[in-house]
Formats: structure tokens, sequence, C-alpha cells
């Protein structure tokens, strides 16, 4: 699968405030707060070292790529995690996020 996806729902302009919201941007408004998101960073830096050996640095920025992916990821599932970079079945909303060996 190449390309973008067409979304065939309603089209929704604006939310909320009248502006146009990435789905990062949807999902914080009901779910993720500053604080969370600093939870997640000062916890997800610790574990990468217990689990993996070596610290993945990760920052805000970051892990707001990993929830837009894991929301497109819902839109477009595929068999496997990596199926999103493989040629056969590269799928760009992801992709143009993170790099496969980030991910």
């Amino acid at each position: 699968m190449k390309g973008n996806v067409a979304f065939i729902g309603s089209n929704v302009d604006t939310f909320l405030d009248g502006k146009t919201l990435t789905p990062c941007e949807c999902f914080q408004k009901f779910i993720i707060t500053a604080d969370m998101l600093q939870l997640l960073i000062e916890n997800t830096n610790p574990y990468s070292v217990q689990k993996n050996g070596r610290l993945v640095n990760t920052h805000e920025k970051e892990i707001e790529q990993i929830i837009d992916i894991l929301l497109k990821r819902g839109i477009c599932r595929m068999p496997g995690n990596r199926a999103y970079w493989e040629s056969d079945t590269l799928y760009l909303p992801v992709i143009d996020v993170m790099s496969k060996n980030r991910q």
C-alpha cells in the first residue's frame, strides 16, 4: 500500500477552537496532559536501559510522534510493526514520522 489512504467518513473541517487538529493534537485534547507526557519520558528512558542495556534518550516531541504513529496504525492495520516500513507495504503516513530503526 503506497500513498495516503482516503478518508471516506464525514468531512469535519474544524474541531473545538475552530482549527483543524492533527490526530496527535486531537488525542491530547482528550487524554494526554503535559504531566502525563513528562511521566512517559521519565519512565521510558530508564526502562530502555533496564530492558535493552542502552538509553533511548527520548523527548517530548518523539513521544508525540509515537502517539501519532499509533493512531495512524489504528487506521491502517498491518500484520506486524515492521510492515509499515517494508517496500511492498510501505505506509507513508507512518514512515514520514519516524524511521524504521528508531521505532
